[in-house]
Parts: structure tokens; C-alpha cells; sequence
């Protein structure tokens, strides 16, 4: 009897195992799986992403990397990018400025502006946008080389302010307008300067790099090393993207045509002395957005002897934020 009851007893238990492990890989498989938590960057010379800012949850505009197939014209692509940001083809983890309307009548560029002229439909955004859907419209038309700024219209009448909030429009637009702008001010306007720095945020369980704006004092951008300086030590000094960058991590050494020499410290290095990947990209996006900059070199002093790294860092090199649909 005793042994016919723990044979009972262990088939009950294995067929309840059993049962346990199915369901466990039942609800495995009806959990949504996670965006790795890391930047994925390319390092290409043509390609056929096109970058379009859209919001995330918190209102930064985030520059996404979307693959566009065969090549296009710049034109082609700024089209590609308004039904993005009319909502026409979602993103998960972002938000749209439209419901899915087209607002994009043509674009026609010459002798480096391009020319958007919009549907009526273009003023159906919400006005608490209206500042970041600028920002969205004129950094996505400008990352094209033979973009440098851009004159909206409406139905064929170029705008002199936009028309919710009536922000005023000093044509053509530039990137000068700033980006995620601005996280804190310093002294006055007219007094200060503004220098475009990245940081990182996590968003959906995926790292994502994003610009932003950030005033500093004029006196301290004189020259480019002032500029250099002023770019290194704003990397950290963010209430909502995060940055493990420190001040003495990167100095100015001088420059060699049109590459920075930058001076690294052991700080940039994770324990197995391979550079932070992150902090890179920081540099390198935030640097090369400089007047003068188009690449950066990295030197670490060790023992009194200076190492070069080979690599010139270029910002245009770098695919970053890439996102599939």
C-alpha cells in the first residue's frame, strides 16, 4: 500500500511540474520582450537612414534613426519625415504631432533653403508643441548637406509666426533656434551663448541619445577652446538626461586642420580599459557641432607619455537611435 501510495503520489507530482514548466513558458512567450538597453551605432559612409524627431513620454524630442530604403533626394526624405511626424506611420515608446493627417504639400530646395509649404491642416497640433514641433520640423530638414535653412509656408503664404502660440519666425530657420532648449539659463539672453550638448535616457528599456540646448555665459565662448570647455562641462549638468561625464574627464589640446585633439582621462575608460562607449558618443556628437570641429582624436596621458588613439571620430560617421517599424 505504501508504495503504490507514493508512486501515485509521485506521478501526481511530476505531472504538476509538468504542467507548471507549460504554463511558465506559456506566459514566457506573452510577455513582451524588451529593447536592448544599448545605443546601437553604425559607422558607415553613405546611408539611407533619415533622422526624424518625435516626442517622448516626457516632451524631449528624440532624433530617430529610420532606415529609408534605396536612396533618395533630400526632398524625398523631408516628405518621408513629415508623415512620420503627422503620425502616419507610429513608433512605439513616441508620439507623433498629428493624428495621421497629411500637412506636407511640396518641398522644393535651392541654393541651400528648402521651402516647406504645408496644408491648412499644419496649425492642428497642439499648442503646448508648438515650440519642440519647430525645433522637430527645422533640425530634420537641416541634417541634409544641401539643406542650411528653412522657410515654411502655409497654402503657398510664407508664415511670420506660427499659429498657435504666435511664436515669431525670423526666416530662414536655422539650427541656431536650439533644440530641447533650455533646461536652465544663464545670466540674460543677450548675455549668453547657446551650445548643443547630448546625453542619454532610457526609454521603453532602450538607451536613446539626445540633443539639447544649454545657455552659457558669452564671455566663456570667445574662442574655441572657451567653446571646447563649455560643451565638456555642460555634458553633466542635466535635470533629465543622465551623463557619467565629469569636467576633467576631456581637456582641449589644440587642433590639427579641422580634427580636435582631446586630452582623455582614466575616467572615460570602464574597468577593462576599453573607452565608455556612451561618453564617446557624447563627445563626439556634442564636439563636432562646433563651427570649427568635424572630428575629434582622442590622447590619454599615462606615465608622462602621450597615446594617440588612430581613429578620427566623426559625428557623420555615426548612425544612432535606430528604430524599425
Amino acid at each position: 500500500m505504501i508504495r503504490r501510495l507514493n508512486k501515485s503520489c509521485l506521478t501526481r507530482a511530476g505531472t504538476f511540474a509538468l504542467m507548471a514548466v507549460l504554463t511558465c513558458l506559456l506566459l514566457f512567450q506573452l510577455i513582451p520582450s524588451s529593447h536592448p538597453s544599448e545605443i546601437v551605432v553604425q559607422q558607415e559612409g553613405e546611408s539611407s537612414y533619415t533622422q526624424v524627431y518625435l516626442k517622448e513620454e516626457e516632451g524631449l524630442i528624440v532624433p530617430l534613426s529610420i532606415e529609408t530604403g534605396e536612396a533618395k533626394d533630400s526632398a524625398e526624405r523631408i516628405q518621408f519625415m513629415s508623415g512620420v511626424l503627422a503620425g502616419k506611420q507610429p513608433i512605439e515608446g513616441f508620439q507623433a504631432f498629428y493624428a495621421g493627417e497629411e500637412i506636407l504639400n511640396t518641398v522644393s530646395i535651392q541654393d541651400g533653403i528648402a521651402t516647406l509649404d504645408f496644408h491648412a491642416a499644419f496649425s492642428d497640433y497642439d499648442e503646448r508643441d508648438e515650440l519642440h514641433l519647430l525645433e522637430a520640423i527645422v533640425w530634420g530638414a537641416t541634417q541634409f548637406e544641401d539643406v542650411d535653412g528653412v522657410i515654411l509656408q502655409v497654402e503657398g503664404q510664407q508664415l511670420t509666426e506660427l499659429p498657435k502660440r504666435h511664436t515669431p519666425l525670423n526666416m530662414p530657420l536655422t539650427r541656431e533656434i536650439g533644440i530641447n532648449q533650455f533646461e536652465s539659463s544663464a545670466s540674460t539672453l543677450h548675455d549668453s551663448k547657446a551650445v548643443l550638448v547630448y546625453g542619454t535616457k532610457k526609454i521603453d528599456g532602450a538607451t536613446y541619445l539626445i540633443p539639447r540646448s544649454r545657455r552659457v555665459e558669452q564671455e566663456d565662448t570667445e574662442t574655441l577652446q572657451d567653446q571646447v570647455q563649455a560643451v565638456i562641462a555642460s555634458l553633466s549638468l542635466s535635470s533629465t538626461l543622465d551623463s557619467s561625464m565629469e569636467e576633467n574627464d576631456a581637456a582641449y589640446l589644440g587642433m590639427e586642420e579641422d580634427v580636435l585633439l582631446l586630452r582623455v582621462g582614466a575616467g572615460i575608460y570602464g574597468s577593462d580599459r576599453t573607452l565608455k562607449q556612451d561618453e564617446v558618443n557624447e563627445l563626439v556628437l556634442s564636439l563636432c557641432a562646433l563651427d570649427e570641429v568635424s572630428g575629434i582624436c582622442l590622447l590619454q596621458e599615462e606615465d608622462g607619455v602621450m597615446s594617440r588613439d588612430a581613429d578620427v571620430l566623426r559625428a557623420d560617421q555615426l548612425i544612432y537611435n535606430i528604430v524599425t517599424f
